[in-house]
């Protein structure tokens, strides 16, 4: 059964139990376009929040070929 949060204390519920809230994502970054506002609303209310990132990036690409230009920061990968 899903509990509402404590009106008095946002990081609790109901019963007292402290809220955690969890975020799991494949690449790097992703939380930054998937999520991030509400995330970050959450940690200044005080919940605890965990971030998962099930991979490094090393096997990512690069979706915006300009970058690797000179003077770009991905230049030379």
């Amino acid at each position: 059964m899903r509990k509402a949060i404590s009106p008095e204390s946002p990081r609790h519920d109901l019963d007292g139990n402290e809220l955690c809230a969890l975020t799991v994502h494949a690449h790097p970054d992703d939380e930054a376009s998937k999520g991030a506002p509400t995330f970050a609303m959450y940690g200044e209310t005080g919940v605890r929040t965990v971030l998962v990132c099930c991979t490094g990036g090393e096997e990512g690409d690069l979706n915006n070929p300009a970058l690797k230009e000179p003077g770009m920061p991905f230049h030379g990968l």
